[in-house]
């Protein structure tokens, strides 16, 4: 099957997760990167760029937090100012893919929609992203409908002292976690046995 078929499958067990066949999260997973989702009618994805020296870090802490639930104490309605600022971040973003600029990349996650109201379903998420901000982490941002929270380093280094810092804050909470540390794959997943 082609990727975008695959997609298209990957969206139905979104369906069963989460109650809407969504492409936000298996379309970078299958292509890799970053990826924009133009459109579902028809399925239009767009990849993005990423920087060379881009990290990710992810404290995975284990909690259970279901799709739909996360998906269900969003606003249905969003006023146009909030709408604004949050296309503005969003154009930004994808500039600073295409060219390189990192500083402007933290100032392009800050997320005015489902942030503000997913965030108190995770324990610590205030703890964990000033532990990452005061690490020097670029930005950060829920990961997908939670309870993961990523951000976005220059360079291994970063990611790593990120990642430190969020343990430390984690260890202080008594709760089971994950970090992970990675450059962002630009290949999406293959078999490798």
């Amino acid at each position: 099957f082609s990727k975008l078929r695959l997609i298209e499958f990957a969206m139905l067990g979104e369906a069963l997760a989460s109650g809407t066949a969504h492409a936000d999260n298996v379309a970078p997973v299958i292509l890799g990167g970053f990826v924009i989702i133009r459109s579902y009618e028809p399925l239009d994805i767009v990849p993005v760029p990423v920087p060379e020296e881009l990290y990710c870090t992810v404290i995975h802490p284990k909690i259970e937090l279901r799709t739909e639930v996360s998906r269900n104490i969003l606003r249905k309605q969003i006023e146009l100012k909030t709408a604004t600022k949050q296309m503005g971040n969003i154009a930004g973003l994808i500039a600073c893919l295409y060219s390189n600029n990192y500083p402007l990349i933290g100032r392009s996650l800050q997320d005015y929609i489902a942030e503000p109201v997913r965030s108190v379903l995770i324990p610590g998420f205030n703890e964990f992203i000033s532990a990452a901000n005061n690490a020097g982490a670029l930005g950060s941002g829920i990961s997908g409908s939670g309870p993961s929270i990523f951000t976005l380093n220059k360079g291994k280094e970063a990611a790593v002292a990120v990642g430190n810092a969020m343990e430390a804050a984690i260890k202080t909470m008594d709760m089971e976690y994950e970090i992970h540390v990675s450059k962002i794959s630009q290949v999406g997943c293959v078999v490798i046995e």
